[in-house]
């Protein structure tokens, strides 16, 4: 694959996974605005209905109030009577003795009659004695016993003067949060998201290392198509000089023939080891043996094994190795 088409692919994905990107990014943030507009109606629901219960509550507790009064025979300007100290917590104001049995039967009628189906937990205060003189915990469900009271200690205030306070122990920490948001609604995407860009990285660096590998793998059989060629044409040209009858009487020359077929051996199992190699390519684990290696006997070496083809040719080679530095650290099996 040519490194136009691999542009052209890695371009091309990367657009698609920016494209998928941005769409998340563009889903994500409609899926928060619609979640905060959710959120917007349940707080104003929730507010609703929090009011209405208050004021059926303060509707109740005045109710109580009129009911004791009225029982007592007190003229009492009942104005301002109810206040909601808390959220959950009502005071209602009254100069007059309670039963408390009396209270809880009025109670339990009126929150019956403004269907106010809470637990509830009712105190009466003494200005007197300074302290809540009657408490009980009432459970609509029975899951409480009548004598248990929680939270009395919160239905003590500080003010003069006989009161009694209703607490709904079951509304305690009731506010709403519109802030407050799904987290599953981004984290999952958000997951999903990064997995992708991760793969996709993956993927383009596979591409690129695949790539790395083939440019050497095609150039180390390039160079070892000419390699080979050299070795074997030198032999073959000597083998023929060797099949001459008349060598015999030149035993120098045969003796340098026979030195040049035995080098050309060694330098073809040396090319030979060298196409081996590509097996290491493709696992990806080529190792170099690096040495320092001086550049003008690598030069004379492959210089002399061309001595015979330029006999053959009647050419002639002259060297001129003036490099200073002549000396690199590299693979000699590779350079030679």
């Amino acid at each position: 694959m040519s490194r136009r088409v691999i542009g052209t692919v890695i371009l091309l994905a990367s657009l698609s996974v920016l494209g998928v990107l941005l769409t998340q990014l563009l889903w994500l943030d409609t899926a928060f605005q619609v979640q905060r507009q959710q959120l917007e109606i349940q707080r104003r629901q929730h507010s609703q209905l929090e009011k209405q219960f208050n004021d059926r509550v303060v509707i109740a507790l005045t109710n109580v109030t009129e009911r004791i009064l009225s029982i007592n025979k007190d003229p009492s300007d009942l104005f301002d009577a109810v206040k909601q100290v808390r959220p959950n917590y009502f005071a209602v104001t009254i100069n007059d003795t309670l039963h408390p049995y009396l209270l809880e039967s009025l109670l339990r009628r009126e929150f019956e009659r403004r269907n106010i189906n809470e637990d509830f937990e009712y105190g009466i205060y003494d200005c007197f004695t300074d302290s809540i003189v009657y408490g009980s915990y009432v459970s609509l469900t029975d899951s409480v016993d009548p004598g248990e009271v929680p939270h009395s200690e919160l239905l003590k205030l500080d003010k003069d003067g006989h009161y009694f306070g209703v607490f709904f122990p079951r509304r305690e920490g009731g506010g709403w949060d519109p802030e407050r948001t799904s987290a599953s609604t981004w984290i999952f995407p958000a997951i999903v998201t990064s997995i992708v860009f991760l793969f996709f990285a993956y993927s383009v660096w596979v591409i690129l290392r695949q790539k790395r590998l083939s440019e050497i793998k095609n150039d180390f059989i390039g160079n070892m198509t000419h390699e080979l060629k050299t070795p074997i044409s030198t032999i073959a040209l000597s083998s023929e000089v060797l099949s001459d009858p008349d060598i015999v009487q030149e035993p120098e020359r045969l003796r340098s023939y026979a030195r040049i077929i035995r080098e050309e051996n060694e330098r073809l199992r040396a090319q030979v080891e060298r196409v081996l190699q590509l097996a290491t390519l493709d696992r990806e684990n080529l190792h170099l043996k690096r040495e320092e290696v001086d550049l003008h006997t690598v030069v004379h070496e492959v210089a002399g094994a061309m001595k015979l083809t330029l006999e053959e040719r009647k050419g002639s080679l002259t060297l001129e190795l003036q490099a200073t530095r002549s000396v690199v650290r590299g693979d000699r099996m590779h350079l030679g």
